[in-house]
Protein backbone atom coordinates (compact mmCIF):
# COMPACT_ATOMS: atom_id res chain seq x y z
CA UNK A 1 0.00 0.00 0.00
CA UNK A 2 2.89 2.37 0.76
CA UNK A 3 4.33 1.79 -2.72
CA UNK A 4 0.94 2.55 -4.27
CA UNK A 5 0.58 5.80 -2.30
CA UNK A 6 4.10 6.83 -3.26
CA UNK A 7 3.36 6.13 -6.91
CA UNK A 8 0.03 7.96 -6.76
CA UNK A 9 1.69 10.96 -5.12
CA UNK A 10 4.39 11.02 -7.80
CA UNK A 11 1.81 10.82 -10.60
CA UNK A 12 -0.23 13.65 -9.10
CA UNK A 13 2.88 15.77 -8.68
CA UNK A 14 3.85 15.20 -12.31
CA UNK A 15 0.33 15.96 -13.50
CA UNK A 16 0.30 19.22 -11.56
CA UNK A 17 3.78 20.08 -12.86
CA UNK A 18 2.82 19.34 -16.47
CA UNK A 19 -0.18 21.66 -16.23
CA UNK A 20 2.19 24.41 -15.16
CA UNK A 21 3.74 24.20 -18.63
CA UNK A 22 0.42 24.96 -20.37
CA UNK A 23 0.04 28.64 -21.24
CA UNK A 24 -3.27 30.44 -20.63
CA UNK A 25 -3.97 30.28 -24.39
CA UNK A 26 -3.63 26.45 -24.15
CA UNK A 27 -0.28 26.31 -25.96
CA UNK A 28 1.39 23.21 -24.56
CA UNK A 29 -1.86 21.40 -23.74
CA UNK A 30 -1.26 18.90 -26.55
CA UNK A 31 1.93 17.84 -28.28
CA UNK A 32 2.48 19.12 -31.80
CA UNK A 33 0.05 17.14 -33.94
CA UNK A 34 0.17 16.84 -37.69
CA UNK A 35 0.76 14.81 -40.81
CA UNK A 36 4.15 14.16 -42.45
CA UNK A 37 4.58 13.18 -46.08
CA UNK A 38 7.41 10.66 -45.58
CA UNK A 39 5.53 7.62 -44.30
CA UNK A 40 2.88 7.92 -46.99
CA UNK A 41 4.99 8.87 -50.00
CA UNK A 42 8.73 8.88 -49.27
CA UNK A 43 10.32 10.81 -52.12
CA UNK A 44 7.29 10.43 -54.40
CA UNK A 45 5.74 13.74 -53.33
CA UNK A 46 4.14 16.66 -55.10
CA UNK A 47 1.82 19.55 -54.27
CA UNK A 48 -1.33 17.63 -55.25
CA UNK A 49 -0.58 14.72 -52.91
CA UNK A 50 0.22 17.04 -50.04
CA UNK A 51 -2.96 19.08 -50.61
CA UNK A 52 -5.01 15.87 -50.70
CA UNK A 53 -3.56 14.93 -47.33
CA UNK A 54 -4.17 18.43 -45.93
CA UNK A 55 -7.79 18.30 -47.06
CA UNK A 56 -8.18 14.89 -45.42
CA UNK A 57 -6.84 16.21 -42.11
CA UNK A 58 -9.73 18.69 -42.21
CA UNK A 59 -12.37 16.32 -43.67
CA UNK A 60 -11.64 13.55 -41.17
CA UNK A 61 -12.06 15.97 -38.27
CA UNK A 62 -8.42 15.73 -37.22
CA UNK A 63 -8.03 19.51 -37.31
CA UNK A 64 -10.85 19.78 -34.77
CA UNK A 65 -8.94 17.35 -32.54
CA UNK A 66 -5.83 19.53 -32.53
CA UNK A 67 -3.93 18.42 -35.63
CA UNK A 68 -2.50 21.58 -37.14
CA UNK A 69 0.68 20.79 -39.09
CA UNK A 70 1.22 19.52 -42.62
CA UNK A 71 4.91 18.65 -42.95
CA UNK A 72 6.64 18.38 -46.29
CA UNK A 73 9.43 15.85 -45.83
CA UNK A 74 12.52 15.12 -47.93
CA UNK A 75 12.77 15.37 -51.74
CA UNK A 76 10.91 18.65 -52.27
CA UNK A 77 13.83 20.49 -53.88
CA UNK A 78 15.87 20.01 -57.02
CA UNK A 79 18.71 17.61 -56.38
CA UNK A 80 21.26 19.56 -58.41
CA UNK A 81 21.98 22.17 -55.75
CA UNK A 82 21.25 25.75 -54.85
CA UNK A 83 20.65 28.91 -56.87
CA UNK A 84 24.15 30.13 -57.82
CA UNK A 85 23.45 33.80 -57.10
CA UNK A 86 21.25 33.60 -53.98
CA UNK A 87 22.42 30.26 -52.54
CA UNK A 88 18.77 29.40 -51.86
CA UNK A 89 17.43 25.87 -52.14
CA UNK A 90 15.28 25.58 -55.25
CA UNK A 91 11.89 23.83 -54.98
CA UNK A 92 11.36 21.22 -57.68
CA UNK A 93 9.12 23.03 -60.22
CA UNK A 94 7.76 19.73 -61.53
CA UNK A 95 6.57 18.66 -58.09
CA UNK A 96 5.60 22.16 -56.92
CA UNK A 97 4.56 24.23 -59.96
CA UNK A 98 3.36 27.10 -57.73
CA UNK A 99 6.46 26.80 -55.56
CA UNK A 100 6.43 25.92 -51.89
CA UNK A 101 4.88 29.31 -51.12
CA UNK A 102 1.89 28.56 -53.36
CA UNK A 103 1.34 25.27 -51.56
CA UNK A 104 1.78 26.94 -48.17
CA UNK A 105 -0.89 29.51 -49.08
CA UNK A 106 -3.36 26.73 -49.92
CA UNK A 107 -2.62 24.88 -46.69
CA UNK A 108 -2.98 28.08 -44.66
CA UNK A 109 -6.37 28.65 -46.34
CA UNK A 110 -7.47 25.42 -44.61
CA UNK A 111 -6.43 26.87 -41.25
CA UNK A 112 -3.41 24.59 -40.97
CA UNK A 113 0.31 25.27 -40.55
CA UNK A 114 3.15 24.12 -42.78
CA UNK A 115 6.46 22.53 -41.87
CA UNK A 116 9.30 21.58 -44.19
CA UNK A 117 12.19 19.14 -43.84
CA UNK A 118 15.86 19.92 -44.06
CA UNK A 119 18.91 18.37 -42.49
CA UNK A 120 21.81 19.56 -40.37
CA UNK A 121 24.21 17.95 -42.83
CA UNK A 122 25.40 18.79 -46.34
CA UNK A 123 22.66 16.65 -47.87
CA UNK A 124 19.41 15.15 -46.71
CA UNK A 125 19.00 11.41 -46.20
CA UNK A 126 17.82 11.14 -49.81
CA UNK A 127 20.75 13.18 -51.14
CA UNK A 128 19.09 16.57 -51.64
CA UNK A 129 20.70 19.89 -50.60
CA UNK A 130 20.54 20.43 -46.83
CA UNK A 131 21.12 23.35 -44.49
CA UNK A 132 24.65 22.94 -43.11
CA UNK A 133 26.34 26.29 -43.64
CA UNK A 134 23.14 27.79 -45.01
CA UNK A 135 21.05 27.89 -41.84
CA UNK A 136 20.33 31.64 -41.98
CA UNK A 137 19.55 31.65 -45.70
CA UNK A 138 17.28 28.63 -45.35
CA UNK A 139 15.45 30.01 -42.30
CA UNK A 140 14.83 33.28 -44.15
CA UNK A 141 13.74 31.45 -47.29
CA UNK A 142 11.38 29.15 -45.40
CA UNK A 143 9.84 32.14 -43.59
CA UNK A 144 9.34 33.97 -46.90
CA UNK A 145 7.61 30.90 -48.30
CA UNK A 146 5.17 30.90 -45.38
CA UNK A 147 6.62 27.92 -43.54
CA UNK A 148 5.47 28.02 -39.94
Amino acid sequence: MTKFLSLATAVLALARESNALVRPDNVGKLPALGWNSWNAFGCDIDAAKIMTAANEVVNLGLKDLGYEYINIDDCWSVKSGRDASTQRIIPDPTKFPDGVSGLADQIHDLGLKVGIYSSAGLTTCAGYPASLGYEDIDAQTFAEWGID
